[in-house]
């Protein structure tokens, strides 16, 4: 019985190494990722949240380096002051090398090349790179372990304690994609990576109930289906949906994706929604109608 046990343990072992031993590289095409951006500052307390895709656009030639572009198509901006945080636009040029298991970035306004991600780090090797170039601290791999990627393994690496921020092979940066480390900032913007999908697959989510590509299309439609108001709110907000939402119920998510609320509309498409007991912050409205169809909505409470 002892040697039946034994190898079974050596044959999940064994398994479990395999999992975790192929390498998934990043990206180069028909990918997007979608960040939360959330942020207090002056003057007046301004605020400013945002919720944009960073996309995989067209390839370009720099040096006669073939590079692949990242791209932020839109920004959905619940900005209620002059607090400007991030922009639309073009992103940076990146290259990997597979055989070293690096991703390289050239960022807008820059014409050198620095290390994007490092997927060959060992626990306590030293960060180096655009991630943490500006920081006056150093920063090491603190550990490693795997989590499932669309039903396979994947190494991810710890890389600040004081957040916690983790790097996954083939997905990227969990802070933002392509945003700086905050380093030992006690009070850094609260950023987060909600979704990955690549070729149309929703490989990584977050808890979070949408994943769509954030454009002025996706944008409009549910400007034209949806809305609340007052949002930002302090105690309640008025909501109005579309009639085919009648008799249908909604979900209420926080920005890391837990269940706060499951509730029923009703006959009653135009309804308050109480959020007194709620906690400052950002949360999330996702509708279902009868028929099957859902739309969604960004709520701010302060």
């Amino acid at each position: 019985m002892k040697q039946i046990i034994f190898f079974i343990f050596l044959s999940f072992a064994s398994v479990s190494k395999g999992q975790t031993s192929i390498y998934h590289p990043f990206p180069d095409s028909n990918a997007y990722w979608n960040i939360i951006v959330e942020v207090y500052c002056a003057p007046m307390n301004s605020h400013v949240f945002d919720h944009h895709s960073v996309e995989i656009g067209g390839d370009t030639l720099i040096g006669g380096i073939q590079y692949h572009t990242f791209q932020v198509p839109f920004i959905q901006s619940g900005s209620n002051g002059v607090c400007p945080y991030y922009q639309s636009g073009y992103k940076g040029a990146f290259r990997q090398d597979t055989t070293l298991r690096k991703v390289y970035i050239i960022s807008p306004g820059d014409s050198l090349e620095q290390i994007l991600y490092d997927f060959s780090l060992n626990v306590g090797d030293t960060v180096s790179g655009y991630l943490v170039r500006d920081l006056p601290t150093v920063e090491t791999v603190i550990s490693i372990d795997s989590i499932i990627i669309g039903g396979s393994y994947r190494k991810r690496w710890l890389i600040n304690s004081i957040y916690p921020l983790y790097m996954t092979e083939g997905v990227g940066w969990h802070y933002g994609l392509i945003v700086q480390s905050p380093g030992i900032l006690l009070d850094a913007t609260n950023i987060n990576m909600t979704c990955f999908t690549q070729n149309g697959i929703v490989l990584f989510n977050n808890g979070f109930p949408v994943c769509d590509l954030i454009d002025q299309v996706e944008r409009n439609n549910q400007e034209q289906t949806i809305f609340s108001y007052p949002n930002p709110a302090t105690s309640t907000t008025k909501v109005k949906l579309p009639l085919s939402f009648v008799n249908g119920r909604f979900e209420v998510y926080d920005i890391n994706g837990k269940l706060i609320e499951d509730c029923s509309v009703g006959e009653n498409v135009d309804f308050e929604f109480d959020v007194t007991s709620f906690r400052k912050g950002i949360y999330f409205m996702k509708f279902y109608s009868v028929e099957g169809k859902n739309t969604s909505l960004k709520l701010i409470k302060e």
